[in-house]
């Protein structure tokens, strides 16, 4: 928090004078860093100094340090689109993820992008079927509690043996991307998604190509294609690795769990 609060000098006065609590001034200092991270042009002083008193005025008008975070959080998005950064919901700088014991239990909570959401979807929506009881009647289970037991056998599956390199991706992600409109691709649970990030998930995919009538209605669907088979994926691996190159293609990153369907 120091360094943090060594620019913001009415957040350190109001700080030294009492005023300002531990937690409102970790909250301002995390919040002006976010917004400097978020800009793709960085934050100019006027500018840091103009977040800052926003940011204290809602402090001043009672708001909690959660709110502070949430309020610049929201500051964040804007500078983001005004600076040409990606939307909030592809930026993984965004991503959190954060647990703790109680009781013998695991609590936590996670903030994550798109592309991992509709990972999760897609990986737990396989094992979150309905179970019917012997006698015929209904699952008895909570949706929350169908969730909970979808991720145990999620990760009793994750750890697999064999060569993982070689097999096919544990969980697909499927993208849907209209020929005539490649900006408009979108992912089956989480929607819409920057043509940018389409292109990523490419890198690793199994490409399908759907015809569509005037009513949008499917009439034709070719065969799967694998853009990369499992050798060649290897292969492409093991050389990003050595050279430092991703996945040996530009726009690339080390996804390696998903494909992607068009």
């Amino acid at each position: 928090m120091g360094a943090g609060l060594s620019s913001l000098d009415r957040t350190t006065g109001y700080f030294r004078d009492g005023f300002l609590s531990t937690e409102h001034v970790d909250a301002i200092v995390k919040g002006i860093t976010h917004i400097d991270d978020r800009s793709e042009v960085g934050v100019s002083a006027q500018e840091r100094t103009d977040f800052e008193s926003t940011l204290l005025s809602h402090v001043i008008s009672g708001a909690p340090p959660t709110e502070v975070e949430k309020i610049a959080r929201g500051l964040g998005n804007q500078i983001a689109a005004d600076t040409g950064g990606p939307p909030p919901a592809e930026d993984p700088s965004l991503n959190s993820f954060d647990f703790k014991v109680e009781e013998g239990r695991l609590v936590g909570r996670f903030d994550v992008d798109a592309q991992i959401a509709e990972k999760l979807h897609s990986a737990l929506g396989y094992w979150s079927k309905p179970r019917p009881q012997p006698d015929g009647s209904a699952d008895p289970r909570s949706k929350t509690q169908i969730r909970a037991d979808a991720f145990h056998q999620l990760l009793d599956c994750g750890g697999g043996g064999g060569d993982g390199l070689i097999s096919a991706p544990r969980t697909e992600v499927n993208v849907s991307v209209p020929a005539d409109h490649p900006n408009r691709a979108s992912l089956e649970w989480m929607g819409p998604i920057t043509e940018a990030t389409a292109a990523m998930l490419a890198c690793d995919s199994t490409i399908s190509f759907i015809t569509l009538d005037g009513q949008q209605v499917p009439i034709a669907m070719s065969p799967p294609k694998r853009l990369f088979s499992g050798l060649v994926r290897k292969a492409i691996i093991i050389r990003g690795e050595s050279v430092s190159a991703g996945m040996g293609r530009a726009g690339c990153s080390e996804e390696r769990g998903s494909a992607a369907t068009t």
